[in-house]
C-alpha cells in the first residue's frame, strides 16, 4: 500500500522540523520552495523547485499531482498559498480564504478587532494620523502583507509620516500599509492549540527584541506575565476563535502588555519561525509540531500522549543571532553557560550576512537554572553572545 502524499510549502531550516513530522506520520512528503540548496529540499522524498508565494503556479502543479494533503510552513506567503489552494481543492485543515485573508492582513485584522471591542491599537487614516502626532503621540507604519518586522517604521514627527508611508509601501506586495497607535508595553507571544471552538492548550512565552526593534530575537518559556493576565489573554482569544469559527489548529498572537491592559498585535494560523515549537518542547515536552501538522493530515486532533500537558515547565530561553550591520560572518563566542545549551548553526564561516532582520547566524537554546535566572537573563541574552565578522 502506498504512503500518503504531502505538498509541504516551504524548504528552510524552519521548515525541518514540520517535515521530520509528516515523515515519522509515515507520509511521503514533496518539498517546495525555489531554492534546490536548502535543508528540507535536500531531505525531502521529492523536490517541487517552485516560487510558493505565487498560488496559481502552485495550484497548477497541485492539479497535475495526487496529493492528499497541503502542509504551510512558517511564513505567510505559505500559509496564504496553502489556504488559497486548500479552498479549491478541497485539502483538511484550513479555514475558508477569505478567513485567512482577515487574520494575515494587517489592516483588515485591526478592523476586526476594533469592530468587535477586541483590545487593539487605534488605526488612524492619513489626515487623524497628522493630527495624532501633533498631539504628541507615536504612530507605527506597517506594511498590510509582511512578516519578520519588515518595513516596519515608528513616527514621532509628522514632517516625516509621508517618507515613513512611502518606504513601508515599498515591503507590501500589494504597496499598502496601515497607520496605527505606537503601544508602549511588554512584549509576548500566546501560542493556542483551538478543538472545537476553543482553546484547548496554549502556551506563553515572554519576548524582546534586542537587535531589530520588530523583530524577536530573545525569548523564553515559562513566560513571567500573571496568571490573571493569562486569563484575560486567553477569554479574548477564545472570542476572537468563536467570531472567527476558525478550524481546530494553532492560533498564534503577538501581543502587547501596558500596566493591566493588553493589546493584540498580529494573529496567525502558520507555525512561528526561528524553531519557536523548539523552545515549547524544549521547555515543556509537548510535541508542538505534530499538534501542528494533524489538522492538515486529517488527523484526530485530539490525541493522548502528546496533547497532554506537563505538570512541570523547564526554564529555557531561546537566542537568534543577528546582527546590526552587514558582515562577513567567522563565528560567534558564547560568555554564558547554562544547562544544556544547544546551538542550531544557521550560516557558514566565511559567508554574508545580512542585517537584521534579513538574515541570522545561528539560534541558540539554553535551560537555566531556575525561574529567576531565566527571567533575569533572557532580555539581556544578547550581551552574553559575541558575534566575530571577518574585517
Amino acid at each position: 500500500m502506498s504512503k500518503p502524499q504531502a505538498l509541504l510549502l516551504g524548504s528552510s531550516y524552519s521548515a525541518l522540523p514540520i517535515l521530520q513530522s509528516l515523515k515519522r506520520a509515515d507520509i511521503e512528503v514533496t518539498v517546495c520552495g525555489s531554492d534546490a540548496n536548502e535543508p528540507c529540499q535536500l531531505m525531502a522524498d521529492k523536490s517541487c523547485l517552485l516560487d510558493y508565494s505565487k498560488p496559481e503556479l502552485i495550484l497548477d502543479h497541485c492539479k497535475k499531482n495526487s496529493y492528499q494533503y497541503i502542509v504551510p510552513s512558517c511564513n505567510d506567503y505559505a500559509y496564504n498559498t496553502a489556504s488559497f489552494i486548500a479552498e479549491l481543492l478541497v485539502f483538511p485543515g484550513f479555514d475558508n480564504h477569505q478567513t485567512t485573508l482577515l487574520l494575515h492582513t494587517k489592516d483588515l485584522l485591526r478592523s476586526f478587532l476594533i469592530e468587535h471591542n477586541l483590545p487593539s491599537p487605534a488605526v488612524f487614516n492619513h489626515d487623524s494620523a497628522l493630527d495624532f502626532l501633533d498631539k504628541g503621540g507615536s504612530v507605527l507604519v506597517k506594511p498590510v502583507d509582511s512578516f519578520s518586522g519588515k518595513g516596519i517604521i515608528h513616527v514621532q514627527d509628522k514632517n516625516l509620516l509621508e517618507t515613513a508611508i512611502h518606504t513601508a509601501s515599498e515591503h507590501s506586495s500589494s504597496g499598502s500599509v496601515v497607520l496605527e497607535q505606537f503601544v508602549y508595553g511588554r512584549l509576548v507571544s500566546h501560542s493556542a492549540f483551538i478543538l472545537n471552538n476553543l482553546v484547548s492548550i496554549d502556551f506563553f512565552v515572554d519576548e524582546f527584541c534586542t537587535t531589530y526593534d520588530y523583530q524577536v530575537d530573545c525569548s523564553c518559556h515559562p513566560s513571567s506575565i500573571p496568571k490573571e493576565m493569562m486569563l484575560a489573554i486567553r477569554k479574548a482569544i477564545n472570542l476572537l476563535v468563536k467570531l472567527m469559527n476558525l478550524k481546530d489548529g494553532l492560533l498564534h498572537t503577538q501581543i502587547i502588555i501596558e500596566g493591566n491592559s493588553f493589546y493584540i498585535i498580529e494573529c496567525m494560523r502558520r507555525a512561528p519561525g526561528d524553531l519557536y515549537g523548539h523552545l515549547i518542547q524544549k521547555s515543556t515536552t509537548f510535541d508542538y509540531w505534530l499538534c501542528y501538522i494533524k489538522p492538515f493530515i486529517a488527523g484526530n486532533f485530539q490525541y493522548s500522549e502528546s496533547f497532554t500537558r506537563t505538570n512541570y515547565s523547564r526554564p529555557v530561553l531561546r537566542h537568534t543571532i543577528s546582527t546590526m550591520n552587514s558582515t562577513t560572518f567567522k563565528s560567534f563566542t558564547l560568555y554564558k553557560n547554562n544547562i544544556n545549551t544547544e546551538v542550531f548553526p544557521l550560516k557558514e564561516s566565511g559567508f554574508f550576512l545580512e542585517q537584521a532582520p534579513y538574515d541570522k547566524a545561528a539560534i541558540i537554546f539554553s535551560e537555566c537554572v531556575d525561574l529567576y535566572a531565566l527571567h533575569e537573563i533572557t532580555s539581556n541574552y544578547g550581551s552574553q553572545v559575541s558575534l566575530n565578522s571577518y574585517h
